[in-house]
């Protein structure tokens, strides 16, 4: 049984800066400061993807700490996006 190390992914098409653009081209919103971007795998969709985080508003301290933004999910092959999320921390 291979390990999950020695078992081979295709490569992938859309690197961070390609991400980036395909987020700004698709009106992902600016927000307060800027974009935070992952790749990893996404346990929902099954695949990996690249994830571009936008904060658009902060408040408090790390005792109460709230934010608000959205997410962009971009596919790493095609470049399609595969979701616009919003997310918070309360």
């Amino acid at each position: 049984v291979p390990l999950p190390q020695d078992i081979k992914q295709p490569p992938f098409n859309i690197d961070e800066k390609t991400a980036r653009q395909i987020a700004s081209d698709m009106e992902l919103k600016e927000g307060i400061r800027e974009w935070e971007a992952g790749f990893l795998w996404d346990f929902k969709l099954q695949r990996y993807v690249w994830k571009i985080l936008s904060t658009l508003n902060e408040f408090g301290d790390e005792d109460n700490y709230k934010a608000t933004g959205q997410e962009m999910v971009i596919d790493p092959n095609t470049g399609e996006v595969l979701a616009l999320n919003d997310w918070r921390v309360n």
